[in-house]
């Protein structure tokens, strides 16, 4: 097999069993969740190093490796090799080889074929052969329109893309024909009555009324805003009909336009109302082809199930400046793109008040140069749900870590990345994709709905949570949801906190604090549809107030016992919700079995951008400009508790209690991780190829081999066991040299700042 190079990173483990304290009577009850990355096996070894060359340009070494784990037997391996090796090329603008692999599935198997269709669109369109991508997606859309891929539809899927297309090609009038055709064929799949909206949008594009963009960047340029509605019907575009008002509806849940629909439109619209009544398949079976035809054939390319984030979440880019921060919220209209919305990501790499340099990075060249440094990654393993270089250039990839109460569907996370770089087409994933932690996905560059500008030469990143409205749309932009602080605490988190508390892991906690094992003493009050997580009975809070006095007068204790010797970290999610801050709240972490305290510190559980009446407000000093990026003020937030070593068995409680010295503030108690951190974890290695650079060394007869001084390997010796390169050593196999070791049951560890040089002839087998 292949050699596996590897460098030791810091594992992260954590399990606990519970004890019963009591709950608020109103609450309901639900237990930790305590959720384990199985074994690391050979082909995961294998991916995830294949992965790690690409990441680091090796591309023919990781070729080759993705080569060998397409042939592994493994669906899901051979999946991720074939996204591995389209996204390389891809990224090359080598598009041949990757038509090449989906011409085999093609004719191999003709369940993908649809999807590969759609890639196939996807790669032309990189190169800006709109004819060609045309021509994929319309295969796909009327030869394998009706299968079903990854749980989408293919047919609805190609005409989606193709409608992308034509808008981003400046075709609105083919791009109105393919929207309606998605309302009008697949009036259940994705969102019917959006398809007729855009129909009519870009209908009205064509006429003149609109500048040529996209339904979502109409929304996000401000163009049609809830405070600025538009009107149109069939005719013209009006911003103010008077008493004909009340014959425009909204479609779609779309806020800031609305439509007078002809009788033709009103019967489809009344179509895909009742369609909708209907289950997906059977409206598949029903309205997609004759029943003699249909094909509902499911396929998987990739589960996010067993894409679980176990190597945890991560920055998607070396960040120098931060632009619009999360929650952010203009002085004034002016100086924002979308008028009075809160800002519901980051914008990494621009500064908002000294402008946006498409040369994030410094780096020397053109502006809109493919530098490495001005490239994004994956933030953490997931699915591709949508890729577009039309809605201002984004992709949005689900991830599951970890599932909070069993049930995986109801809490995938959402990653959205915007503002790739238009003018080379960067974004290098298509629907389906399976995607690694830190794999290469586009690189940002000059696009704000407008074409090139240097304005928007940032990456814009968001954090969605399960119950957002629409989490697969990478372009999703709605002021009905923007508008208000509330909806965006509700459906997105604070990127850069929740990369912070989600990191790799073996062994993860998650308690909600409806948990039996918390306690409540006296005064709580419990909250639904407000906090962190799902609308299935997570989505829940309990606060109290707090005091001025010395003693507390409510206290909610959190008991668990440690399952393992160790380092042991404690995260809790504060939401923005109800308003008030709470500075310097006693927190206690005591052990039940000694009394003894193991930590004793207070908190900041709103900092200090959270002013009395509750807003989450971005300009600290108070100057109408919004501030630098400051890790101690953040909105809607997961903080750390503090970290301590536990005993394994030890029984431990932790307090919050409400004497914060202070009368009326609010404290929050919601969900808790507890993470516990081992000095070795496979899952949470880090996988690199070597870089290639010199005394003999001699081998011991057994057990490990520590190589403390630089060595040069020129004959065929075997190592017993593991084999580990000390701090700073260089460890060279010449074109001789040859060292065989069982790979299946032993490592190559690297310490810092060391090499293994293996020249041309040498090997590790």
């Amino acid at each position: 097999m292949r050699a596996l190079l590897v460098i030791v990173g810091v594992g992260l483990l954590s399990v606990f069993t519970s004890q019963t304290p009591t709950l608020p009577p109103t609450e309901p009850q639900s237990e930790a969740v305590t959720f384990s990355a199985p074994t690391l096996s050979e082909l995961d070894q294998q991916l995830m190093l294949a992965r790690a060359a690409s990441a680091e340009d090796n591309f023919d070494e990781a070729i080759k490796l993705f080569a060998d784990l397409e042939q592994s037997g493994s669906h899901r391996h051979r999946w991720a090799a074939i996204s591995g090796q389209i996204n390389i090329y891809r990224r090359q603008y080598n598009i041949a080889p990757a038509l090449e692999i989906t011409a085999r599935l093609i004719a191999a198997e003709p369940p993908v074929a649809g999807l590969m269709h759609v890639w196939n669109g996807d790669m032309y369109l990189q190169l800006k052969n709109y004819d060609s991508a045309l021509a994929e997606y319309q295969t796909a859309e009327q030869q394998y329109g009706s299968t079903v891929v990854n749980n989408a539809v293919m047919g609805e899927l190609a005409l989606k893309q193709a409608s992308r297309a034509a808008i981003q090609f400046q075709h609105p009038d083919q791009a109105a024909k393919f929207s309606r055709k998605m309302a009008e064929k697949y009036p259940t799949t994705g969102n019917p009555e959006t398809a007729l909206a855009r129909g009519l949008l870009y209908e009205a594009m064509a006429r003149g009324d609109l500048p040529i963009k996209t339904l979502e960047t109409i929304l996000y340029d401000g163009i049609c805003s809830a405070a600025k509605p538009c009107f149109i019907d069939k005719q013209r575009l009006q911003k103010n009909p008077g008493s004909n008002r009340a014959q425009f509806q909204q479609l779609g849940g779309v806020s800031g336009i609305s439509f007078k629909l002809n009788k033709t439109d009103q019967r489809l619209l009344k179509r895909i109302r009742q369609a909708n009544k209907l289950s997906i398949s059977q409206a598949v079976l029903q309205s997609v082809v004759p029943a003699a035809q249909a094909t509902t054939v499911s396929y998987t390319t990739c589960d996010v199930e067993d894409e679980t984030a176990y190597q945890g979440f991560s920055d998607p880019m070396t960040v120098i400046n931060r632009g619009d921060l999360f929650m952010g919220f203009p002085a004034a209209a002016s100086t924002s793109v979308s008028g009075n919305l809160y800002h519901p990501g980051v914008d990494l790499n621009g500064a908002y008040d000294a402008g946006y340099d498409c040369d994030v990075n410094q780096v020397t060249g053109p502006d809109d140069a493919d530098t490495a440094d001005d490239r994004f990654t994956t933030t953490a393993a997931g699915c591709v749900q949508d890729a577009s270089t039309a809605d201002w250039g984004s992709l949005a990839i689900t991830h599951n870590y970890p599932p909070y109460d069993g049930d995986f569907a109801a809490d995938y996370t959402t990653s959205q990345y915007g503002h790739a770089d238009d003018v080379f087409v960067e974004v290098f994933e298509s629907f389906g994709d399976s995607v690694g932690t830190n794999e290469v996905i586009g690189s940002i560059g000059g696009i704000d709905n407008n074409g090139n500008s240097t304005w928007a030469c940032h990456l814009h990143f968001e954090i969605r949570e399960p119950d957002h409205p629409d989490p697969y749309n990478a372009g999703y932009w709605a002021s009905s949801v923007l508008s208000s602080q509330d909806s965006v605490g509700l459906y997105y988190q604070d990127p850069e906190s929740f990369i912070d508390a989600h990191p790799a892991f073996d062994w993860i906690t998650w308690i909600d604090e409806s948990a039996s094992q918390w306690s409540y003493v006296p005064n709580w009050t419990y909250v639904n549809t407000k906090g962190n997580g799902n609308d299935a009975g997570e989505n829940d809070l309990n606060y109290t107030s707090t005091t001025a006095a010395s003693s507390p007068s409510a206290t909610a204790t959190l008991s668990f016992t440690a399952e393992n010797d160790g380092n042991h970290t404690l995260w809790m999610f504060v939401p923005w919700s109800l308003g008030s801050k709470s500075d310097s709240v006693p927190v206690v972490l005591t052990s039940a079995d000694t009394g003894n305290t193991v930590f004793s510190t207070t908190l900041d559980f709103y900092g200090p951008e959270v002013v009395g009446n509750g807003t989450c407000d971005r300009d600290f000093d108070g100057d109408g400009i919004w501030d630098d990026f400051d890790p101690t003020k953040r909105c809607d937030e997961w903080i750390s508790i503090g970290s301590a070593n536990l005993t394994s068995g030890g029984n431990y409680e932790l307090e919050i209690s409400n004497a914060t010295g202070a009368n009326g503030d609010i404290i929050i108690i919601d969900d808790v991780l507890i993470v516990y951190e081992d000095n070795v974890s496979s899952w949470t290695t880090t996988y690199r190829i070597s870089t290639l650079d010199d005394d003999e060394c001699t081998v011991p007869s057994s057990g490990d081999w520590t190589i403390t001084d630089d060595c040069v390997i020129s004959s065929a010796i075997t190592a017993p066991q593991n084999v580990l390169v000390a701090d700073n050593v260089t460890l060279t196999i010449n074109g001789s040299g040859s060292l065989a070791m069982d790979l299946s049951s032993y490592h190559l560890l690297i310490g810092d700042g060391s090499k293994v040089i293996i020249e041309t002839g040498g090997k590790i087998d």
